[in-house]
């Protein structure tokens, strides 16, 4: 586990928790964990998420299916 998907018990958020990748001014990137799945979400000028991504890319871990 890491501090990037580390996040299902820690930080709720109307359903839905979620742990900053990177940040800046007007893009932001995150994984998101949402309804027992796993997402990756870039936000900019619009936002998108990733398909269910089933392991963590930073430590690898194996997320939840």
């Amino acid at each position: 586990m890491c501090k990037y998907c580390d996040i299902k018990k820690t930080k709720k958020n109307y359903g839905r928790a979620e742990t900053y990748i990177c940040d800046s001014r007007y893009e932001c990137c995150h994984i998101v964990y949402e309804d027992g799945i796993y997402y990756i979400r870039i936000v900019g000028s619009d936002e998108s998420f990733s398909d269910k991504i089933s392991f963590c890319p930073f430590c690898g871990r194996k997320l939840n299916d």
